[in-house]
C-alpha cells in the first residue's frame, strides 16, 4: 500500500466520522449520497466499517449510523 493509498483512507474515514458526529445520527444511504463524489462505495464501506470496528459508530436497523464517539466540541 501506497503513502497515498493511506493517507486516502486516513482523509475519507476522518470526512465519514465528522459527518456521523455532525449529525448524531444519520441513515447510511442519504450520508452516502452526500459524499458520493468524493468517493467510491468501497472506500465508503471501508470507512463505516472503520468506524463501527472501532466503537465510535453503531450501525441500527434500517442501516442508521449513530455516533458513540466524542461528541462534537470535546
Amino acid at each position: 500500500m501506497t503513502n497515498e493509498e493511506i493517507q486516502f483512507i486516513v482523509r475519507t474515514t476522518k470526512l465519514v466520522a465528522e459527518r456521523i458526529q455532525a449529525a448524531g445520527e444519520i441513515y447510511s444511504g442519504h450520508l452516502y449520497g452526500d459524499l458520493l463524489d468524493v468517493m467510491s462505495f468501497d472506500a465508503y464501506k471501508a470507512a463505516v466499517h472503520s468506524l463501527k470496528s472501532g466503537g465510535l459508530v453503531t450501525e441500527m436497523p434500517g442501516h442508521l449510523l449513530v455516533w458513540r464517539g466524542i461528541p462534537k466540541g470535546k
